[in-house]
This record gives structure tokens, sequence and C-alpha cells, in this order.
């Protein structure tokens, strides 16, 4: 049986051109655009972000001095101010106009508080009484007369039966409500900063230029523990929402977290500033924020004591307080503007604007809807939050230039191996040829 060999057709004579090799081209390429298309998607989502737009719903005048306290009663209802012109007023939140004026103090209030009901507010003053004003004015203020020194801090327990005062004047008292009758006074070596109930009411905790905090008996003024170890005088003291621990702040630089029952230290919360003006739990207990005169705060995990997150800002910040569902903080700096962060993240959620001559408070509306500021040219700055907005792209984000700079390389390498596709496929096509 005869082999037939049949002879390849010649070149040009409508043969097939050899194909050039391309896979090591392919998977070289391959891999640096997937490297790159990576980098361009992940950090692309990264600045895919939740944008809270705060704006100023309105200004508060009527003051004609600094306001140094803006609080929200507990229904929402109700905002009071009072500040250092001897002058206290109370507001209706939804439609900005003055509900009553409360008159009668001779000096500077420092502090203005609700009752728990939002039914009364106490104040505080340097002219040494502390008042118990009725929201609607059917009945004219309870007067707690005390010594020759001023009041600096006034407030309700949970319950709204006492009221807790501190002095400059190295003491503390315990209040009835109702009556205005003194239940039991306690003395510090100095002046008293702080004020604060337990969460039961049965016990309070004061703060000192001594250098100490202490927590009390609240019916019987009787000393249950005395917590030592700051080194400069402690500015604030506040119990957990659970009653369990203690938050102090100094100006030692640090805040601490104790054991409430036994006065032994957790947790030394070290602050990035000389001393730190500001500390609290948040709502639900599990986070503390702390500012400390510097251009930082951190935020602190409460049972760990381990540092969660910093916030950045570009001065000094030195007030720092919890929205109502512990997802916000809101932070007021040196140069006068006021941020909104994400609590747990650290990643800025507004810049809702500046508050004139300074503040000496930021407090959320129990909602989380609002924020009140008290401004130093006696007026008050109420923000409102709008409906969240979503964001790509912003210049001052390092995700952004990340995310450029992936998508030049993106369109270069896909130029390049487009390029060099092309010409080795021309040069195989030659060589065959």
């Amino acid at each position: 049986m005869e082999q037939t060999q049949t002879a390849a057709p010649a070149a040009g004579d409508g043969a097939p051109h050899p194909q050039p090799k391309r896979r090591w081209w392919r998977i070289r390429y391959s891999l640096r655009t997937l490297v790159l298309g990576v980098l361009l998607i992940g950090s692309g989502m990264g600045l895919w972000f939740r944008w809270e737009p705060w704006v100023l719903e309105r200004v508060l005048q009527g003051h004609s001095e600094r306001v140094c306290s803006a609080v929200f009663s507990p229904d929402g209802r109700w905002l009071v101010t009072a500040g250092f012109g001897g002058l206290a007023k109370i507001w209706d939140v939804n439609a900005g106009a003055v509900h009553a004026v409360l008159t009668g103090h001779d000096g500077r209030i420092h502090c203005a508080a609700f009752a728990p009901d939002s039914r009364r507010v106490v104040t505080a003053s340097e002219d040494n009484t502390a008042r118990v004003w009725d929201v609607e004015g059917s009945a004219g203020p309870l007067v707690l007369k005390g010594d020759e020194n001023s009041f600096y801090r006034a407030g309700f327990s949970p319950d709204g039966r006492l009221i807790a005062t501190a002095s400059l004047n190295c003491t503390a008292q315990i209040w009835d409500a109702e009556c205005g009758a003194k239940r039991c006074s306690v003395e510090h070596d100095d002046s008293i900063y702080a004020v604060a109930f337990s969460p039961d009411g049965r016990k309070f905790a004061t703060a000192s230029r001594d250098h100490t905090a202490r927590v009390w008996e609240a019916l019987t003024g009787k000393e249950l523990a005395v917590f030592r170890g700051h080194g400069d005088q402690v500015e604030d003291a506040g119990f957990s929402p659970d009653g369990q621990w203690l938050l102090t702040a100094s100006c030692d630089g640090t805040a601490r977290l104790w054991d409430a029952s036994r006065a032994t230290s957790l947790h030394v919360l070290q602050g990035s500033g000389t001393e730190v003006g500001s500390a609290s739990f948040s709502p639900d207990g599990k986070l503390v924020a702390c500012a400390s005169y510097a251009p930082s705060v951190q935020i602190w995990n409460a049972e760990t004591g381990a540092l969660l997150t910093t916030v950045t800002n570009r001065v000094s910040t030195y007030l720092v307080s919890f929205a109502p569902d512990s997802r916000r903080i809101v932070t007021v700096c040196a140069d006068d503007t006021l941020w909104v962060w994400d609590a747990k993240t650290g990643r800025l959620l507004s810049r809702p604007g500046t508050i004139e001559g300074g503040s000496w408070t930021a407090r959320f509306s129990p909602d989380g809807r609002r924020i009140a500021t008290a401004g130093g040219k006696g007026s008050v700055h109420v923000f409102s939050r709008r409906r969240p907005e979503y964001w790509w792209g912003v210049a001052w984000l390092p995700e952004f230039w990340l995310a450029l700079a992936s998508a030049g390389a993106l369109v270069w390498s896909a130029w390049r191996d487009r390029s060099t596709l092309g010409k080795s496929s021309a040069l195989l096509h030659d060589q065959a040829a």
C-alpha cells in the first residue's frame, strides 16, 4: 500500500500564518492589570462614605453675656440656656421662641439642668443660691441657699427627688427637690468642680481640686470611697450607665476608669494633651471619649481600656460629647469650629459650622437630630441633621489620590499591553512570512 505525502502549502498560497506565542505576555500583563484594578476598586470603595449634612437651624439671641449652659429637656421639647448675665431662658425647640424667662439670680449662672420629667429646671449661681424653676411657670422658684461661696454645679437625681450641688468652697450638698430642705453636706480639701448621681440615685460622686474624686451615700453623706491616683486636680467625674465604673478626668493629662465600689484603678487612659478637659461614657456604656486640649480625641473601649480610634483635628479640641445612640460624637475646637464624627471608626461625618465667640458646651437632643452650643457672645446655635448623603472622591482623603493614581496606572497599563502585544504579533508575522 502506497503512502501518499501531501506537501504543505507554501506561504502566500493560502497557507495560514504561524500564530505568535502570546501566553507569557498575557500572563505578565494580566497580573499587572489585575493588581492595579484591585487597587482602584478597593480605594474607590473606601471613598464611598456616609456624609451627614448638619446645617444651622437657628441662632437664639437674648443673652447679653457669655452663655455657659445649653441643655435639652429629656422629652426634647425644651432647651434651657443660662450664662454670665444672671439670666436663664427656656426655649420651645421646634418654634425657636422663648417660652419662659427665669430672673432672680444676682450673679453669674454656671449651670442649668432639667429634672427627669422635664417639668423643672435647676440653676446654680455665684450669688450663693441654686434655684428650682417650674417650666410652665405655675409657681415661683424654690431657692436653695448656700454658704459664703458660689454654687458651681447642680443636677437632679434620676428619680427627680433630690438635687446635688457643688461649691467652690470645698463643699457639696444634697437637697430635697420638693421642699428645698438640705439633706446632707460633704467636704473636700479644696474646691469641688463636679457632682453626679449614680444611675440608681443612691450614691453621688464629686471631683475636686485636691486631686481626688469621692463617692458618697446620697441620703446620709457617708463617705463610701476615695479615688486617689491623679497627679493634679480632677475636673470631672461620672458613673457608667450601669453604675459599676467611675470615670474621672484630670489636669494631669489622663482619664481613669475605676471600680466604683472598691475605688481601685482599672485603666489609665493617657490623653494626647497636657490635661483632659472632657471625658464621658457613651450612653450604651461601651465607649469612653476623651478630649485633652490637643488636636485629637481618643475613643477607648470602656471594658478593656484599649484605644480604639483617634479623631484628628487641625487645632486643639477641648470638648467632646456622645449622641444618644452612641454612634456619633461632636467635638468643639479652639478655632470655634464644630465637628461630627463616627464614634467607632473616627471618620468625619460633618462639619456643621463655626460658633462665634467659641462654645462652652455642645449637646445632642434626645432624638439625636439637633445639637445646641452655648456661644461666647451671648448666642446659642442650634444645628439640625438632614438626610444622609453618600459621596465619592473627596480630595482631602488619602483614598482619593490612591484611586486617581490607580486609575491612571490602569489606563497606561492597558495601553502598553495593547501596544506591546501588537508589536509582538507583527514581528512574528514578518518572521513567518
